[in-house]
């Protein structure tokens, strides 16, 4: 998709923001419609809207943007097309249009500039193993799982790191130390900020959400539009 339908698309979003009712949920189509109704269920592959007459169910590929309240849902490839970067720790990721060959799933937006932060659940199936109970043979049992990943992307650069997962810090004993050091290196155009940064005592997701989106607006601020980049995340 290209800059100029991008920013129409976004105009529409805007207007329907203006002419929505309070509290009313709406999807804008890559057709460039906007209905409004309730969405009643997101997941990453697809979304439940019921309007006043009707209700309809989108695959992300036919959306552009969503509201559900206050929560912003966007189609993305991003986490299918994510390459570590070599030699790199803590660990750093680079987009790959290569590898992004399958189709989008809904990610939640959670903000959004020269780095977008967003995360996408990923829904998996396992089984349990078979085993014993009450010396009776249990048989071995499939169970879902939702998982949130949580990742940052500088539009500029294109690098990409973790933030968090599951509700819990990476795997691999990433830890909020790490994941600090990777956050520092994507702000380090900032200097202050990241200073400021570097010496934060608290570090969980709020703080880090906070980091970045003070940094956009430190960018924007100086006249940094990150539209002038030709990296479509969305």
């Amino acid at each position: 998709m290209n800059i100029k339908r991008l920013l129409t698309i976004t105009g529409l979003c805007l207007g329907g923001i203006l002419h929505a009712q309070e509290n009313e949920d709406y999807v804008v189509t890559m057709e460039r419609d906007t209905i409004f109704g309730k969405i009643t269920s997101v997941t990453d592959k697809k979304l439940k809207i019921k309007t006043a007459t009707t209700k309809r169910t989108f695959r992300p590929n036919e959306v552009f943007r969503a509201m559900d309240n206050k929560k912003v849902y966007a189609p993305s490839r991003v986490e299918y097309g994510l390459e570590r970067v070599p030699g790199i720790e803590p660990k750093l990721y680079h987009f790959s249009e290569r590898k992004a060959t399958k189709p989008p799933t809904f990610a939640e937006v959670i903000t959004d500039g020269e780095i977008v932060l967003y995360y996408f659940i990923k829904t998996s199936t396992a089984m349990a193993p078979a085993g014993f109970a009450g010396g009776q043979h249990m048989p071995g049992m499939f169970f879902t799982s939702n998982q949130k990943n949580y990742f940052a992307i500088k539009k500029s650069t294109g690098d990409a790191i973790e933030i968090k997962k599951s509700g819990f810090y990476l795997f691999g004993n990433m830890s909020k130390k790490k994941i600090a050091i990777n956050l520092a290196k994507l702000i380090e155009d900032e200097a202050e900020w990241m200073k400021k940064f570097e010496e934060e005592d608290s570090l969980n997701l709020d703080r880090f959400i906070e980091y970045i989106e003070g940094y956009n607006k430190l960018r924007k601020a100086k006249g940094h539009d990150p539209e002038r980049y030709d990296f479509q995340i969305f």
